[in-house]
C-alpha cells in the first residue's frame, strides 16, 4: 500500500485530503478556535491571516476557519449517506433485473430510465423542494438521483455473470434464485460498484453544496460550505476570501475523491461496462 501511494503522489495527496476533512469533521469541537455561529469579535470581514483569525471573519464577525471545520460535517454526512443509500437500492434493483431478465428487467429499467430522463441535479432540486430543506431530505434527494446509475451498472454486470458456467451450475444444482444472486453473483460485481461509489461521493458532495447554495440544503446559521459560498458571493467585492475559501475547500475535496475513484479503478482492474 505504501509503495503504491509512493508511486502515485497525486493519489497519496488525495487520500490525505479526504482523511484531513474527515478528521476536521469529527474533531471540529476541539479544532475550531471559536464558536461556529456566535461572533468571534467585533471585527467583521477580516482578511485571511488577520491576528487570531487564520482565514479571516465573515460579515457577522464569525471565524471562517471555525465554520470551515464545522461545515465539513454536513458535506461528509450527506455525501456518504446518500451514496450508501443509492448503492443499497440501486444494487438490489440492478441485481434482480440483470439476473431475472424478461419483464422484470424491462419494468425496472424503464423506471430507471424515467428517473434518468431528468437532469440529475434538477431532479434533486425538485425532490428537496417538495420535501422541504434539511439534511435528511437532501440525502434522500441525492440518493434518488443516483440510484439509476448503480442500478444500470449492476444490471449490466449481473446479466453478464448470469450467463457464466458457475451460475449455470448453481441453477442446475437446484439453488434458489435469491441464494444465487446473493452468494454467487453479488460478490463478483462488487468491484465496479466500489469504483462507481467512490466517484459518486464527489458528485454527492457537489450536489449537497449546490442545494445549500440555493437555500434548499443545510439552513443557516448552521455552517455549510455551500451556503458559505452563497453568503460570501454577496460580499465578493468587499471580501473575496469569504466566497473563495469555502469554494476552494469544496473543489479540493471533490477533486480528491475523483482521483481516488480513478485509482481504485486501476487497483481493482475494473473494465468499462457497456
Amino acid at each position: 500500500m505504501i509503495s503504491h501511494l509512493a508511486a502515485r503522489p497525486v493519489v497519496a495527496v488525495s487520500w490525505t485530503v479526504v482523511a484531513l476533512v474527515l478528521l476536521a469533521a469529527v474533531f471540529a469541537p476541539v479544532l475550531a478556535p471559536f464558536h461556529p455561529i456566535e461572533p468571534a469579535g467585533s471585527d467583521r470581514l477580516l482578511p485571511p491571516g488577520a491576528p487570531g483569525h487564520l482565514l479571516g471573519t465573515d460579515q457577522f464577525g464569525r471565524d471562517v476557519l471555525s465554520r470551515i471545520f464545522w461545515g465539513a460535517r454536513p458535506v461528509i454526512i450527506i455525501s456518504l449517506a446518500a451514496v450508501v443509500l443509492a448503492v443499497g437500492i440501486g444494487f438490489a434493483v440492478g441485481l434482480v433485473a440483470g439476473y431475472l431478465g424478461g419483464w422484470v428487467d424491462m419494468v425496472l429499467m424503464r423506471l430507471m430510465d424515467v428517473v434518468l430522463a431528468f437532469p440529475l441535479i434538477l431532479l434533486a432540486i425538485v425532490i428537496v423542494a417538495a420535501l422541504g430543506p434539511g439534511m435528511v431530505n437532501v440525502i434522500i434527494a441525492i440518493a434518488v438521483s443516483q440510484i439509476p446509475i448503480f442500478a444500470r451498472l449492476v444490471r449490466a454486470l449481473a446479466a453478464r455473470e448470469a450467463r457464466k458456467d458457475y451460475v449455470l451450475a448453481a441453477q442446475a444444482g437446484g439453488f434458489r434464485s435469491l441464494r444465487i444472486m446473493a452468494r454467487e453473483i453479488a460478490p463478483n460485481v462488487v468491484g465496479p460498484v466500489i469504483v462507481q461509489a467512490s466517484s459518486t461521493v464527489a458528485v454527492a458532495a457537489l450536489f449537497s453544496a449546490a442545494l445549500s447554495y440555493l437555500g434548499l440544503g443545510i439552513q443557516p446559521p448552521t455552517p455549510d460550505w455551500g451556503y458559505m459560498v452563497k453568503e460570501g458571493q454577496e460580499l465578493l467585492f468587499l471580501s473575496p476570501s469569504a466566497a473563495l475559501v469555502p469554494g476552494i475547500f469544496i473543489a479540493v475535496f471533490v477533486t480528491a475523491w475523483n482521483f481516488i475513484g480513478d485509482d481504485l479503478r486501476d487497483v481493482l482492474a475494473v473494465e468499462e461496462v457497456r
